[in-house]
């Protein structure tokens, strides 16, 4: 059984991704974990415990091969999301061209019978920075305009919890 298995976008280059953990971590008093955080990446799809990692590998390189040249990249501002145990989630929000939307869309329908894990009824894509424990005060925090994050996109990764993530790269 393969556990903690996700589909994603690769995020921007980690060298500038770290420049705004490193910002943010100093914004809330250096309790920033980034253990949620240590791959810069927008997940489209939780999908839990996956027993044929090869058949949903297949289906995700497949889709792959059907894309062609590389995708626009951007950050938009700086989102909250409450946890379950008090803490913060600290994230960048992604812009959300309508390819990013079409992707997660058409992959779900194609990789759905694989997902063990729930599903939130809305997705808000988003580059997650790291957590705060509870107690923390991240009310009015922001991230300066000139820390948001652009790039190109071009493949998709799976990942597999202890593994280092399968790419699937796009046609050039």
């Amino acid at each position: 059984m393969n556990r903690g298995v996700f589909l994603s976008v690769p995020g921007p280059a980690l060298e500038p991704f770290r420049a705004v953990q490193d910002f943010v971590d100093r914004l809330v008093g250096g309790t920033l974990n980034r253990s949620s955080g240590r791959v810069p990446h927008v997940t489209l799809i939780y999908y839990g415990e996956v027993e044929r990692l090869d058949s949903l590998n297949g289906v995700v390189t497949n889709f792959t091969q059907t894309l062609r040249g590389d995708r626009p990249f951007s950050t938009t501002g700086f989102k909250v999301f409450r946890k379950d145990d008090g803490g913060r989630v600290l994230a960048l929000e992604v812009d959300r061209p309508h390819w990013l939307d079409d992707y997660r869309k058409t992959l779900f329908e194609r990789t759905g019978a694989f997902c063990t894990a729930r599903q939130f009824p809305t997705w808000e894509p988003h580059l997650t920075l790291g957590t705060t424990p509870a107690g923390v005060d991240v009310d009015g925090l922001t991230v300066p305009e000139h820390l948001h994050l652009a790039g190109w996109v071009n493949g998709l990764e799976l990942h597999v919890k202890g593994r280092d993530p399968l790419r699937c790269a796009f046609r050039p």
